[in-house]
């Protein structure tokens, strides 16, 4: 895992087997980010993931290709009204 900007967070996951792996890291990572979480003072906040997945074994030129890709779903997830997730390609 690594910041990409912002509050923006990419993954790189090896020995992702396809779309059910995917899935599953995904809902996953979303389901961490479900409980309230108190920073000082007891002051609690709540946070959210949108999650943009791009699989590698898709067409996709290159490296970068495939980081816009999952880029774009993630902003496709964000204007879904977030904590989901978006495969590349899907305009939904």
């Amino acid at each position: 895992m690594a910041r990409f900007g912002g509050d923006e967070f990419v993954i790189l996951a090896g020995g992702v087997a396809g779309p059910e792996d995917a899935t599953a890291l995904a809902r996953r990572c979303i389901q961490a980010f479900q409980p309230e979480i108190t920073v000082r003072d007891g002051v609690s906040v709540q946070v959210g993931a949108s999650v943009g997945i791009a699989l590698a074994g898709q067409v996709f030129q290159d490296a970068d290709a495939l980081l816009r890709a999952a880029d774009e779903a993630m902003y496709v997830a964000k204007r879904n009204g977030g904590r989901c997730y978006v495969f590349a390609g899907e305009n939904r």
